[in-house]
């Protein structure tokens, strides 16, 4: 989550759009902006525990703590789909390996282990 910058000199003047070190007021607005796009996109935000004035960062911390969990039997699943892709035509092999990244990103978007050591075995057995 991003935290109000700890900088102890905010500059006086009004900053650029997108600035890197925003003025106390600005950041606030930014906050606020943010944390109204995150409330009005959530369905029934109160019966998450959200509230319309609380910081984007809080609200943020609330969704992911209750929406983002995984398995270890998502996890599992994840490791058997990237294991379970055969190569059926070497003129393939391009898109192959492609569909072999894509699996393991998703495998390990959702938590689960393949470093490069075991992703290796794991092409060479779906040739």
């Amino acid at each position: 989550a991003i935290q109000r910058p700890s900088h102890p000199h905010y500059p006086a003047h009004a900053t650029l759009p997108n600035s890197d070190m925003p003025s106390t007021d600005e950041w606030n607005l930014r906050d606020q902006v943010a944390g109204a796009i995150v409330f009005q996109n959530v369905v029934h935000p109160k019966a998450h525990g959200l509230s319309a004035t609380s910081p984007s960062s809080k609200m943020w911390a609330l969704l992911y703590a209750k929406f983002m969990r995984t398995s270890e039997a998502l996890k599992g699943l994840a490791i058997d789909k990237l294991r379970s892709v055969k190569l059926t035509d070497t003129r393939y092999l391009p898109e192959h390996l492609d569909t072999l990244t894509t699996l393991r990103g998703e495998a390990l978007s959702i938590g689960a282990n393949c470093s490069d050591l075991e992703f290796m075995p794991i092409i060479l057995a779906s040739l």
